[in-house]
């Protein structure tokens, strides 16, 4: 059956060129304008991608209309870091966002969207878990993205805010979490991810190179899984995760009264 697609945006050369190359790809696509889109009556598409421009509360309204009819439509936003990094403390707008299968960060270019669009409607895909990383230093990420790539989907991060702001909204299966970044004190980015009902059963594996036991200490009590040292072996962590992710693991309630 063809699926279908809607397109949102204002960004005229950017979509028809999109459009065209999911046209041919043989999927049905329609494009609107924002306030056409928040007026229709229902909502019968497959996946819809949305281009995010300031004011951002017509988009909550359409996040709303789309949240309540409890569909399984997937969800692409296109947008600046700086305007959903707005919303980060937001919990109630975060909670409508949390079938958002993807953020792309402006510029983004047309075939980079049909990618993720055939990625996401290809059944094999759905089977690889994704793992983010939410690491401040670019040598580790990378390390760390090269270890673990072959096996697993990988998500980004630099710093606690978006790494957030991509874990509330994209739900990967496991999260990595340096204690040491740039923002947000690690611990606080894991009690928050514990607390917040879409992700708190993910499981959260901290990763540092202190040896601080008072501070290794303190990652079980916010909620984290399991602790990595980082001078530890690649193969070590590779084990971690599949541990995680290669049985039946349910995560601790953690009661933060």
């Amino acid at each position: 059956m063809c699926k279908k697609i809607d397109i949102i945006s204002t960004e005229i050369e950017l979509f028809k060129e999109c459009g065209q190359k999911l046209s041919d790809g043989g999927y049905s696509v329609h494009s609107f304008l924002l306030k056409e889109y928040i007026l229709k009556d229902s909502f019968d598409c497959d996946l819809i991608v949305i281009d995010v421009v300031p004011p951002l509360k017509h988009y909550e309204v359409l996040l709303n209309r789309i949240h309540d009819t409890k569909s399984d439509i997937i969800l692409f936003f296109l947008c600046d870091k700086d305007i959903v990094s707005q919303k980060i403390a937001d919990i109630t707008f975060l909670s409508k966002i949390h079938s958002i299968r993807k953020l792309f960060y402006k510029p983004v270019l047309a075939a980079d969207i049909v990618d993720y669009v055939n990625l996401s409607f290809n059944p094999s895909s759905k089977s690889i878990k994704k793992v983010l990383v939410i690491d401040d230093s670019p040598t580790q990420l990378a390390v760390t993205i090269k270890n673990i790539s072959p096996y697993y989907n990988v998500l980004t991060a630099s710093t606690g805010k978006e790494g957030l702001l991509i874990g509330m909204s994209q739900i990967p299966d496991l999260i990595l979490l340096d204690l040491n970044l740039p923002d947000v004190n690690g611990l606080k980015v894991c009690a928050d991810f514990k607390s917040f009902k879409p992700t708190c059963k993910i499981p959260i594996i901290a990763f540092s190179y202190t040896e601080d036991p008072t501070l290794i200490d303190k990652t079980s009590l916010v909620g984290a899984d399991d602790f990595f040292h980082k001078k530890n072996s690649d193969e070590e962590l590779i084990k971690k995760i599949d541990k995680f992710l290669k049985s039946n693991y349910i995560a601790p309630k953690i009661n933060y009264g």
